[in-house]
């Protein structure tokens, strides 16, 4: 089978907007209590980090846990792996809805 090279181009060319799209949601927060820096995907002016686990270059690194607030109200948590302050593979999380308490 032989591969156009205008639907291989046309292919890379989403692939490449794809990755580009992603990083600008997301934005740089750090830890409330070591500076360890996470990467948060649906970024909030008043939302807050803490991490429980090991820092690799100023980014959450390893597993742990990953808990956060929002306006000063428990929004939710996280425990798994994180790789350069992202989330990776397998994750138990719960998730917080606002006015219902922890």
């Amino acid at each position: 089978m032989r591969v156009r090279p205008v639907i291989f181009g046309f292919a890379v060319l989403l692939g490449a907007m794809a990755s580009s799209l992603a990083p600008a949601t997301e934005r740089q927060a750090s830890d409330l209590t070591g500076g360890c820096r996470v990467r948060d995907q649906e970024p909030g002016n008043r939302k807050r980090f803490r991490w429980a686990g090991q820092c690799r270059d100023g980014f959450a690194q390893g597993s742990g846990v990953l808990d956060w607030t929002t306006n000063g109200q428990s929004a939710g948590w996280a425990e798994g792996t994180l790789v350069a302050g992202r989330l990776e593979g397998d994750v138990s999380a719960d998730w917080i809805l606002p006015g219902k308490g922890g």
